[in-house]
């Protein structure tokens, strides 16, 4: 728990801005707006994905009692939930930073007054409890506590001042966290397969990645947590086919709505697995813009970076980019769902 209370002490400290930021173009401005857009968005997204698999998760647990009921069986209907309490408050406090600091962002460049108190945040902090995030399916547990135990430094460089030249210095400075917050929800998400020969090895060594994107991936997390549900809700109607099939005479029409509900089953999920890996990519995406901010806030904005969408391409609008797969993610998740 104590190091979620680290992490927001630092934003107890953003409720001390003040003052209006000026001197950056508009673009600057625009970009920062963009990010903070995305950034909430990809917020929205995430939390999403745990409801998801949460009720496949307990969608699967009800068609197996239910046939179980069929069956003349007496099964225990206590069903538990995926993820506790903890986990999902641990998730939410991550993703409540991000948007935190690109709101104060915004509001310092705008001249918008302080926000309000964040008191309810840092109440909320006090039930996160540690080990909240099991990530040893991707990473060394020392990697992850790195991760976690470094974002304290948040508590350090997320006053924004009223300065331009000391605001540059806030995004700079800011960087190497955003991109440990983004890689912590990146292992997070997990995957369904392994992408590493490295994966079996006792001692995942990940410490020392130069960008998230070179972290490579081991079976494991809401990735699999998902397909896990999936093939778990498969197996039962799979059963029911198998009952159909088996009664004199074969239930056909019941067969074939059992074997149609299976195809529909995995199409669905193969879609949510999709749009979980395409908010991995935004995750990425979200550094590579982030990086851009500290560049421009800097004058030293480079545009033309390599893109991490399709190999050849080039990303030459990185905020913009990140903003837009954000948005396009939440449509997909109304669409799949």
């Amino acid at each position: 728990m104590g190091c979620f209370k680290k992490i927001y002490s630092a934003f107890i400290i953003l409720g001390l801005l003040t003052g209006c930021v000026t001197g950056f173009d508009d673009n600057v401005a625009s970009n920062v707006g963009l990010f903070d857009d995305g950034i909430k968005t990809m917020g929205t997204v995430v939390n999403q994905h745990f409801d998801d698999t949460e009720s496949a998760s307990r969608k699967a647990l009800e068609n197996n009692l239910k046939l179980q009921f069929d069956l003349g069986g007496t099964p225990n209907v206590d069903l538990p939930s995926l993820f506790t309490a903890e986990d999902r408050l641990a998730r939410s406090s991550i993703l409540e930073a991000l948007s935190i600091y690109s709101g104060r962002l915004t509001s310092a460049l705008a001249g918008r007054p302080k926000g309000p108190p964040l008191t309810g945040i840092s109440q909320s902090l006090d039930k996160i409890e540690e080990g909240a995030f099991d990530l040893t399916h991707a990473s060394s547990a020392n990697f992850t506590g790195n991760l976690i135990s470094s974002l304290s430094g948040f508590s350090k460089i997320l006053l924004i001042p009223q300065v331009n030249r000391k605001l540059a210095e806030v995004v700079a400075t800011a960087h190497p966290y955003v991109e440990k917050l983004a890689a912590l929800l990146y292992l997070d998400l997990g995957s369904t397969t392994d992408q590493s020969e490295f994966c079996e090895e006792e001692q995942l060594n990940v410490e020392h990645f130069k960008f998230i994107n070179e972290i490579k991936l081991c079976a494991g997390g809401l990735r699999e947590l998902m397909a896990m549900a999936t093939a778990a809700d498969i197996i039962t109607l799979q059963q029911r086919v198998a009952l159909a099939s088996a009664k004199i005479p074969a239930d056909i029409a019941g067969r074939q709505k059992y074997v149609s509900k299976i195809l529909m089953l995995q199409q669905k999920g193969q879609r949510q697995d999709a749009i979980v890996q395409g908010t991995q990519l935004a995750l990425i995406q979200m550094v590579a813009a982030h990086r851009e901010l500290k560049d421009s806030f800097i004058g030293k904005s480079e545009l033309a970076l390599p893109t991490l969408l399709n190999p050849g391409e080039r990303m030459f609008d990185p905020v913009g980019v990140f903003a837009n797969s954000a948005s396009s993610l939440l449509a997909q998740l109304s669409r799949v769902n």
